[in-house]
């Protein structure tokens, strides 16, 4: 379901293909422009990124937010899995946002790509976008997040500052499953 939410309000333009071309990073990122500003197509924005207008511009900042600016020629194709993931992250970015979903955006990557990884996220938090992140590494979201809402079985178990919630027994008993554990780790046992 997140995914069909995020399609939504992203677009459909698939990461490894624009109107069934490979295209490369920054095609992607200008698809993210061209679907953000609704305008006549790719090759429109393609030509106002040449010409060094506001768009490609944009595109060409997002590539860098993303640590993509060396691959910007490379086709989406040929990049690792948490280089297109990356690329995902500059085609939203391309676009401005005030408001970035990020959907499990760690899964599939290894410990120094986390690590890369929320660096940028973090890179792009303190660019004063609002992230919204559903996440399973918690130790991404305790170095991410102001505030985390917990989930479990689609209820919401609690909701706080990371302390609070990393405090939380409830939490911890759905993160360890054990009871007595949760609440010697909390102090009560």
């Amino acid at each position: 379901m997140e995914s069909t939410i995020s399609d939504g309000v992203a677009g459909d333009v698939a990461t490894e293909a624009v109107a069934g071309e490979d295209v490369g990073a920054e095609e992607s990122a200008l698809a993210g422009v061209a679907r953000h500003r609704a305008s006549s197509g790719i090759a429109r924005t393609r030509l106002a990124a040449l010409a060094g207008s506001t768009p490609g511009w944009h595109a060409r900042d997002a590539l860098v937010v993303a640590g993509l600016e060396d691959r910007a020629a490379t086709l989406a194709v040929h990049l690792t899995i948490a280089g297109k993931k990356r690329l995902e992250l500059a085609r939203a970015l391309s676009a401005q946002p005030k408001l970035l979903l990020l959907d499990e955006v760690l899964s599939g990557l290894n410990p120094t790509e986390v690590e890369r990884m929320i660096g940028i996220v973090r890179r792009i938090r303190d660019r004063g976008v609002t992230i919204l992140i559903i996440e399973h590494l918690m130790q991404a979201i305790m170095s991410l997040s102001d505030r985390i809402v917990v989930l479990n079985y689609g209820k919401k178990l609690a909701e706080g500052s990371p302390a609070d919630v990393a405090r939380d027994p409830q939490v911890i008993e759905a993160y360890l499953g054990d009871p007595a554990l949760a609440a010697k780790l909390h102090g009560n046992g």
